[in-house]
């Protein structure tokens, strides 16, 4: 028996379509009316669809220069599901823009530890591909190491999760961590 499509569904769908034309003003306006048909009972982290639009709108928002609207949709979206990540990632270029370092620092390795959830393939993440990688890599963790406060702190974790984790990902977030941090003993002296 075939699964019934939903309306949100169905405009969710519609609007990823807008966006592969580029033609991100139909997309923004076709996100919020499937968000606005998602019930309350749908709006769990099984639902990939519901994060999926939540996450659409908040990097949209985020193009738009729509910080506290994209920050919106990053916070429903995570009260939902922790470990998302594409709304990690959104969260992570929004505390850039507040220039909470320390946050970014611990937001980034969030999202690098969400990429090997065994259920990440099921949430169809869109910022997951190499140029997405290579901003985290980097822009973001050399950016927020040279300005975190706490950085001695978040890279004694990051070394710890790297050697309990053995993940790829949480290595090179912590080989970029060290040269950010080689970068930055440079200036303090």
């Amino acid at each position: 028996m075939m699964e019934k499509t939903t309306p949100y569904a169905a405009n969710y769908n519609s609007a990823l379509s807008f966006l592969k034309l580029d033609q991100k003003e139909p997309a923004i306006e076709t996100l919020k009316r499937a968000l606005s048909q998602v019930p309350e009972a749908d709006k769990s982290e099984d639902n990939a669809t519901y994060l999926g639009i939540l996450a659409s709108l908040a990097f949209l928002s985020l193009e738009k220069r729509e910080s506290r609207q994209a920050a919106a949709y990053v916070d429903e979206g995570l009260t939902v599901k922790k470990n998302h990540a594409d709304l990690l990632f959104v969260r992570a270029l929004l505390l850039v823009d507040a220039q909470r370092f320390d946050e970014v620092l611990e937001t980034a390795v969030h999202y690098l530890l969400a990429l090997q959830e065994s259920d990440a393939p099921r949430y169809g993440y869109r910022y997951t591909h190499p140029g997405a990688l290579k901003e985290v890599y980097d822009t973001l963790i050399p950016m927020a190491c040279r300005y975190a406060l706490q950085y001695d702190q978040i890279k004694d974790i990051v070394d710890k999760l790297w050697h309990s984790t053995k993940s790829e990902w949480i290595k090179r977030a912590h080989e970029a961590m060290e040269k950010a941090g080689a970068a930055r003993n440079c200036q303090t002296n």
